[in-house]
């Protein structure tokens, strides 16, 4: 069996976050998913849904809406 790396929490959500395209709404829970919008390209066009149902509730590291 391979050696496996552990991934930190930061590496986890960038590695996710890859698997998005444009134009696609994410629902994210608590916890770890909320991490995966700050490794979202700018400009990317993913929409985020909360836990609690609120669409495009988070900005970019920089303050601007994604």
């Amino acid at each position: 069996m391979p050696d496996s790396q552990t991934l930190n929490n930061q590496q986890m959500a960038r590695r996710v976050a890859r698997e998005f395209s444009s134009g696609e709404v994410v629902a994210l829970g608590s916890g770890l998913p909320c991490l995966i919008p700050e490794a979202i390209p700018a400009g990317q066009g993913v929409l985020f849904l909360s836990e609690s149902g609120a669409l495009g509730y988070t900005a970019g590291p920089d303050g601007q809406p994604r």
